[in-house]
């Protein structure tokens, strides 16, 4: 995992965090995961955090 803190002129406070996870997916529910790969996962999804790169 990764992090990094913002410029001094952003949000006193907040950090993002990176994870990077490499393996075999087996999907048992390919709707569930198109859903989640579209349009994110979590409750940060409106400031683009939740959203997953499928390689």
């Amino acid at each position: 995992m990764r992090t990094s803190r913002p410029d001094s002129g952003s949000a006193a406070g907040s950090c993002l965090a990176r994870a990077e996870i490499k393996g075999t997916l087996t999907l048992t529910d390919p709707r569930t995961f198109v859903t989640a790969l579209t349009q994110g996962v979590g409750h940060a999804r409106a400031y683009s955090c939740g959203l997953m790169l499928v390689r």
